[in-house]
């Protein structure tokens, strides 16, 4: 199955609460009792059916309908704020995120 924006959104998204709650991907699997690889193509955008999506997010207490619409939005909800922080350049009209 091809990824998608919206499909490799919702495998960031999977990736990033995953990290939030300092889990590993094996860890998770064990939770869940399917293979780490299978965890690595879910957040890689590829689900093999919305039965283990769910499974999954509902393991990490992840809405998958509340998900919002950017990936940079993913990134800013979970991550601690003092981690990004905006940073205003001549160049660009808008803030954009950089490591601190």
């Amino acid at each position: 199955m091809p990824t998608t924006p919206t499909t490799r959104r919702v495998g960031a998204s999977l990736r990033t609460r995953r990290i939030s709650l300092r889990l590993t991907q094996a860890a998770l699997s064990d939770q869940l009792g399917i293979s780490r690889s299978k965890i690595s193509v879910m957040e890689n955008g590829r689900f093999g059916t919305t039965r283990l999506l769910f499974k999954v997010a509902e393991a990490i207490v992840l809405d998958v309908f509340m998900l919002p619409r950017t990936t940079e939005s993913v990134v800013r909800s979970y991550l601690p704020r003092r981690i990004f922080k905006a940073k205003s350049t001549e160049h660009a009209p808008s803030a954009r995120l950089t490591r601190s």
